[in-house]
């Protein structure tokens, strides 16, 4: 085979491990911010791009993957652009905010009781967080359902 040939078949290889490498690979994906977020500003889903690692990222590897991950999110530390991004680096949005005045129910059985109280800390649903009863001023712990009520612990 003539040089000519060789060369065109060395070609033909490159641009076909080119187009290889091209090839989304999703045990390589890891998301990013394109812009420093600071602690406490909600992730904008327009601001993340999807990185590929030159290696494939172990399933159990504490990293953010998707966007969907992201949306809606807080940051609980500075987001750097280009930098992945970990789990614990996350928090939901609070649902209640300290001061906000919520129901709290107490269900047991076939009774059930709803107050009006007072939001002493913040909280995500699902997180438990401290209220202050409106009427006699106790304080209790209630697990924030919605962002109007809480069950009591």
């Amino acid at each position: 085979m003539r040089a000519a040939g060789w060369i065109a078949i060395g070609a033909i290889l490159v641009q076909m491990v080119a187009l290889g490498a091209a090839i989304a690979d999703p045990a390589r994906e890891y998301a990013v911010v394109e812009r420093i977020v600071y602690p406490g500003q909600t992730i904008d889903t327009a601001n993340v791009a999807i990185r590929q690692h030159t290696r494939s990222i172990p399933d159990d590897y504490p990293v953010v993957r998707s966007r969907n991950q992201l949306a809606g999110m807080v940051a609980t530390r500075t987001l750097l652009p280009g930098r992945a991004i970990a789990p614990d680096m996350l928090r939901a949005p609070h649902a209640v905010q300290q001061g906000s005045t919520i129901s709290v129910s107490l269900e047991e059985g076939p009774l059930s009781i709803v107050m009006k109280a007072i939001a002493l800390e913040d909280g995500a649903v699902g997180e438990t967080i401290r209220v202050r009863n409106a009427q006699n001023g106790r304080t209790v712990c209630a697990t924030v359902r919605s962002p109007a009520l809480a069950e009591v612990c």
